[in-house]
């Protein structure tokens, strides 16, 4: 208990001595990795740009802006990417309809999911399949 007192202690030490600035940076950097892990973890559901805006409460503008600045790609592409690698692994490890792999991604369409994965990995997904 006193060496976790004693650290609490230090960290609230550093907090209050960090320039304001650098927490700043520390909340964005935080509400960023956050909405990742959100989107990694609910890539199978419907979500939109105004649904997570509304998750994290901040606007959908903020929640654009937040993408550009801090990754490397916008948030659609970024949705897309996750979709788009978890397909790749079921595709790898299960055996499952193309339909049910798109479904299980996110994708509503089946064809659509097929251009988009031939888009981002130049294979469609049959072929990316057999590649194994």
């Amino acid at each position: 208990d006193e060496l976790l007192l004693q650290a609490l202690l230090q960290y609230a030490k550093t907090m209050l001595d960090a320039p304001v600035e650098q927490q700043s940076h520390s909340r964005v950097q935080d509400l960023y990795q956050g909405i990742c892990i959100y989107i990694q973890e609910n890539f199978h559901r419907p979500i939109t740009r105004d649904s997570i805006a509304s998750r994290f409460s901040i606007s959908s503008n903020h929640l654009s802006r937040l993408f550009r600045q801090q990754g490397h790609m916008t948030l659609a592409d970024y949705i897309t990417w996750v979709r788009v690698d978890r397909a790749k692994f079921m595709l790898k490890k299960y055996n499952f309809k193309l339909n049910d792999v798109s479904v299980r991604c996110g994708f509503k369409d089946v064809n659509y999911f097929c251009r988009v994965f031939k888009s981002r990995t130049g294979r469609t997904p049959t072929e990316y399949r057999g590649s194994i």
